[in-house]
């Protein structure tokens, strides 16, 4: 017909394709715990109730942290009762990036198998905060010339981060200098409070090794160390690290008093602000 106008097609139907379920990803997994150790079983449990990649199982600590560095697993099942190593020293000494760590406790495995299904159990297992045990970590475990050796904190006096764009410590002890994958910031959080404090954005220093302190106006202080080691502290870290020393009568000298200790003189008083690049 003259002037009529063309009906227009029917738009497609929009009608919602049914979603598919996404494949289920087994996670890669080791598991760290006494073949005898209860926390055996409740590993089990978990491997039962989730989708996991068991890589290997490691009875010490040792041997998990030698698995851990050619494996890189995901998540890692580990014992608390883990010995003669603690479990929260190797938590400590696991290189970055972590796995997730998974403590086989019977409250961790009864909530996250609560969870129900293997796709839920594995995203409860991945949701769970990083958690120390309370407990106080005395030794880490570092490479040394391929092989694993263990360092006692209480021998290193402080921490240096030499480049924040790469996860790696320098352990300096009295003599000895070991070398962690670690970043500055994730083991502070593994040590015991206070046992460690920075002095400056990428150094920490154990007070317990302070021997002296000399502040100085508006630009931090100079720390001198039970080996002769003298480290910068910078204004913002001397409030928190003044206190701290004061708490272990470390003396804490003026540069002002005639009485000042010949070895604060010339050239080791720090005359400008601390360098935050610089850790001697």
């Amino acid at each position: 017909m003259i002037g009529s106008h063309a009906i227009p097609p029917r738009p497609a139907s929009r009608r919602a394709r049914p979603t598919l379920p996404s494949p289920l990803t087994a996670v890669r997994t080791l598991v760290v715990a006494r073949s005898d150790s209860p926390a055996r079983a409740l590993a089990q449990r978990l491997i039962d109730g989730a989708a996991l990649e068991v890589l290997d199982h490691a009875h010490t600590a040792a041997e998990a942290l030698t698995m851990a560095l050619a494996m890189q697993p995901e998540l890692m099942l580990l014992d608390p009762g883990l010995k003669p190593v603690g479990a929260a020293e190797l938590a400590a000494s696991l290189h970055d990036p972590l796995p997730q760590i998974v403590w086989l406790t019977h409250d961790v495995v009864r909530r996250c198998l609560a969870a129900g299904d293997p796709q839920r159990v594995n995203t409860a297992l991945k949701r769970l905060p990083r958690r120390r045990l309370g407990v106080e970590v005395l030794h880490l475990m570092v490479l040394a010339h391929g092989r694993l050796t263990t360092v006692d904190m209480a021998e290193v006096l402080w921490l240096e981060s030499p480049d924040a764009r790469h996860p790696l410590l320098l352990l300096h002890g009295f003599s000895e200098q070991h070398v962690l994958h670690r970043r500055l910031t994730g083991l502070l959080e593994d040590l015991p409070p206070g046992g460690m404090l920075r002095c400056q954005n990428r150094v920490a220093v154990a007070p317990a090794h302070v021997l002296e302190a000399l502040p100085h106006d508006k630009h931090g202080a100079t720390l001198l160390l039970d080996n002769g080691t003298r480290l910068a502290c910078g204004p913002q870290f001397w409030p928190t690290l003044e206190l701290a020393l004061r708490a272990l009568d470390t003396p804490v000298a003026s540069a002002d008093e005639p009485s000042a200790p010949s070895r604060w003189s010339a050239p080791w008083r720090l005359d400008t602000p601390p360098d935050e690049g610089s850790t001697r």
